[in-house]
């Protein structure tokens, strides 16, 4: 029972590790060689403005989720590994 308790733990963090490391991988692919998704606004004499710091970009955010998510299936792993070797009696 505790080895179906375990595999059925690692297939549910694999497959949150997937949901969100794939749609990482992907924006993170596509804003590849972009510097910026949104033009400058203008202020009323026509000159940019400066957006608010934030404390993440967006492509930060993304190589942490693909990292959480790469580490997500190393744990797995572990689990599965250790809930396969034979149980000693």
């Amino acid at each position: 029972m505790e080895r179906a308790a375990s595999r059925l733990i690692v297939i549910l963090l694999g497959t949150i590790a997937l949901i969100s490391g794939v749609p990482a991988a992907a924006t993170l692919s596509a804003l590849e060689g972009m510097n910026n998704l949104v033009p400058a606004s203008r202020a009323a004499a026509g000159s940019p403005t400066c957006a608010s710091q934030s404390i993440l970009t967006g492509e930060t955010e993304q190589i942490l989720t693909i990292l959480a998510s790469s580490f997500v299936f190393g744990l797995a792993w572990l689990i599965w590994r250790r809930s396969s070797r034979p149980q000693r009696v």
